[in-house]
């Protein structure tokens, strides 16, 4: 399996929630509401974070 350049630069804990992430979640289409209300507001947050960081 094959991961993005950013994989390189992490370890540890955050290494297995990347990897974990990325082979069950990410590019999957989500059918539950509830989900997909949770990814929104995850990246919500995330963004919210980013701009803080500028």
């Amino acid at each position: 399996m094959t991961y993005c350049d950013y994989i390189t630069t992490i370890t540890g804990d955050q290494l297995s929630l990347h990897k974990e992430y990325h082979d069950n979640h990410y590019g999957f289409p989500i059918e539950n509401d509830d989900e997909l209300f949770e990814r929104l507001k995850i990246n919500y947050e995330r963004i919210k974070i980013l701009k803080q960081n500028k």
